[in-house]
């Protein structure tokens, strides 16, 4: 069912493939092609399928394969970050009136979130999965044009300090797939994965720096061009260390499940 899931977002999000230019992060003429299609943790009774988080993380895998990142984040927030604790702590009256038409598309849902002195945002991890995938369409894209380009009379790929740094690139983001996955298994299971979920963020935020760096080095002037995936990545994965929890913040939260936090002094 999970592969089914995959195809069927697969197929919607190759339509939405072809406005991959920088025009996208102004409109997207596909969004109605989404509507309904991201309802798979809901209840039957508000309009979803009842499914567990491992179909919300294939499905946000996939989204990672829209050239453009504002796609799947417009997405991944009405489905993984304003409706959930609507769907969880809310009453009846306020699901009929709000969750379900949210579920079904015809209302777009936001996430409001203050901490008073805290100057930071919630810990989500939602995007942890998107990114991912297109960190591996970056490597690829970046593999084919570096065979391409030559420096030397020698393709830029075949330079050993190139293609030795792709494959250290691409071992850490394999690495952050494994991270991911055990925190989505062990969260179906019921256990505390705020620790887990904390280091994938932080994880994904250096790595989605390291790898647009890295990349758009490689494609030299070409790199700061709004028409490749690298130029846009590169510009907009800084997002990821601020947003949703800053970095300083999902370090604090590890310190104190790891107890290494300075404590008050005994007034005693």
């Amino acid at each position: 069912l999970i592969s089914s899931t995959r195809k069927l977002i697969g197929n919607v999000s190759s339509k939405s493939k072809a406005a991959s230019g920088s025009q996208t992060t102004e409109i997207n003429p596909y969004v109605d092609q989404w509507v309904g299609v991201c309802v798979y943790v809901y209840c039957a009774e508000y309009g979803g399928l009842g499914l567990d988080f491992s179909y919300s993380i294939a499905v946000s895998e996939e989204l990672g394969n829209i050239r453009c990142g504002g796609i799947p984040m417009a997405i991944g927030v009405q489905t993984d970050m304003a409706t959930p604790a609507l769907a969880r702590f809310g009453s009846e009256e306020l699901k009929k009136e709000f969750l379900l038409p949210s579920i079904t598309g015809d209302k777009v849902a936001c996430l409001g979130v203050s901490e008073v002195g805290a100057g930071s945002d919630v810990a989500i991890c939602g995007e942890c999965f998107f990114t991912v995938t297109m960190r591996d369409n970056i490597i690829q894209d970046t593999i084919q044009y570096t065979r391409q380009r030559k420096i030397f009379k020698m393709s830029v790929l075949y330079h050993q300090s190139v293609h030795v740094r792709l494959a250290e690139l691409e071992t850490e983001i394999e690495l952050l797939h494994s991270l991911l996955y055990r925190s989505t298994a062990l969260y179906i299971k019921g256990n505390d994965v705020t620790k887990l979920a904390s280091m994938a963020k932080l994880k994904a935020g250096h790595l989605s720096r390291e790898v647009g760096d890295s990349c758009l080095q490689y494609w030299g002037g070409m790199g700061f061009s709004s028409d490749v995936l690298v130029s846009r990545f590169y510009r907009g994965a800084r997002l990821l260390s601020i947003g949703g929890g800053a970095d300083e913040v999902m370090l604090s939260i590890i310190c104190k499940y790891m107890d290494t936090l300075p404590k008050a002094p005994d007034k005693n």
